[in-house]
């Protein structure tokens, strides 16, 4: 009994790392493609004000990639600056253990015409 747990142990050890390898492989692209994104003309015009003392607030955190998406492109169109930060979960109850998580920040003083942006912008 005690030698086919410990068997069953070594085997879900084994599947663990290798798809542990695999999912921090997908964060490191998905950190690069983020990267890559973040350095646009609404990222730069953000911390360029940011650093003249403008506030920023935090708008929200999103995990589905399709509102993500949709949101930067809305923010892009009506030139509003904003900045892209990516977080990950740990999730042991999924096989992929790692979910991504995008928080948006912007600027205090763009929030109320960010909220009629999205408002108008509503499927």
């Amino acid at each position: 009994m005690l030698l086919t747990l410990i068997i069953l142990l070594i085997i879900f050890l084994g599947f663990w790392i290798i798809f542990s390898k695999k999912s921090i492989n997908e964060i490191i692209n998905d950190v690069k493609n983020v990267n890559k994104e973040t350095r646009n003309e609404m990222g730069e015009l953000f911390f360029k004000e940011v650093k003249s003392g403008a506030k920023k607030k935090k708008l929200s955190n999103i995990s589905k990639e399709s509102d993500f998406l949709h949101l930067k492109t809305l923010f892009d169109e009506k030139k509003i600056p904003y900045y892209i930060e990516t977080n990950y979960v740990l999730n042991f109850l999924l096989l992929r253990r790692f979910e991504r998580s995008v928080a948006i920040y912007i600027l205090e003083k763009n929030y109320d015409e960010i909220i009629k942006v999205i408002e108008e912008n509503k499927n």
